[in-house]
């Protein structure tokens, strides 16, 4: 393994990492939150620091070539940094004071688990509400993809990378090129974001509440910014918008690019598509007639409660 080429790689994943962190920076200057100013801020400085750092250490050389290894080397090796280094915000913040914690908060975000150590929602700041969410979204797809399509320099490596971050035959239904293929997903996956964003927002959601709670069900992980999650709002506009864009985030991403394409009948046709929406209706149904032989009431409302909470599971 060229260890000096992972580290010029992993130091460019971890530049985004820090990068991102302004996002919230300036959400808490926005929010005269002035700690977390602080907090995002110098975790930014510490990140890029480090991301260039390592950069200057896998100095570029013509013969370098990310092969198999190299590839599993900056996945592995960007994930982890980004997990730990993304839990100093939390830690400077006051979100929470043991950095285990922190770090466990980061890496829930990441690989979009959604388990939290956050007992108390109303006490977390907003610029760290909002990481959390940039996590997942950014965790979702994940930061592997983004590097591959911004970086036009990978050449044959830039197949490697994206093999190794994106499980199962999802590449092979876009475009041959790794780039491309790369930035379709990431266009498809921000379009399916700003469009649940607008319908939480005009469903009566605030503008920040939205865009957190679009980015948790679009990267599958399901941070909220209320303690009582989703049903906080008890809407039933909110809880079927979150529904079809949950079912909507679970779908293989290769098969929104060939709806762009017109090819309808291919993605009707998909094995794994039908047997997923098969699950989905028939655990609704028997979830639904559970609920209202064991506790009756309205048949709308068990409806409802069944629809979302089979599609947040699976």
């Amino acid at each position: 393994m060229n260890l000096r080429l992972v580290s010029r790689f992993v130091g460019t994943v971890v530049g985004g990492v820090g990068v991102a962190m302004l996002l919230p920076a300036c959400v808490g200057f926005y929010k005269d939150e002035h700690t977390s100013t602080i907090a995002f801020g110098l975790s930014a400085a510490i990140t890029l620091a480090l991301a260039l750092a390592l950069v200057r250490i896998g100095k570029k050389h013509e013969n370098d070539v990310i092969g198999p290894r190299e590839a599993i080397g900056v996945v592995g090796f960007g994930w982890l940094l980004a997990g730990i280094l993304g839990g100093l915000p939390f830690l400077l913040d006051g979100a929470t004071n043991h950095p285990v914690d922190a770090i466990f908060e980061s890496i829930s975000g990441f690989t979009t688990t959604g388990a939290t150590v956050f007992a108390d929602l109303d006490k977390v700041s907003s610029a760290s509400l909002l990481w959390r969410s940039l996590t997942h979204w950014l965790g979702g797809m994940g930061i592997i993809v983004l590097f591959v399509a911004v970086f036009p320099q990978l050449g044959v490596g830039a197949r490697h990378l994206l093999s190794s971050e994106v499980p199962g035959p999802i590449t092979e239904r876009l475009r041959p090129r790794m780039k491309q293929t790369a930035i379709r997903l990431w266009w498809i996956y921000a379009g399916l974001t700003t469009s649940m964003f607008a319908l939480l927002w005009l469903a009566g959601m605030t503008p920040f509440d939205a865009i957190n709670h679009a980015f948790a069900t679009l990267a599958t992980g399901g941070f909220s910014t209320k303690n009582a999650s989703v049903g906080a709002y008890n809407s039933s506009q909110i809880d079927i918008i979150i529904t079809i864009f949950m079912l909507l985030a679970g779908i293989n991403f290769g098969l929104y690019h060939l709806v762009l394409q017109g090819r309808i009948r291919d993605v009707m046709r998909d094995t794994e598509l039908r047997i997923y929406l098969a699950l989905y209706l028939v655990i609704t149904a028997v979830i639904t007639l559970s609920i209202i032989d064991l506790h009756g009431g309205n048949v709308a409302q068990a409806l409802r409660n069944s629809a979302f909470q089979t599609a947040s599971i699976q």
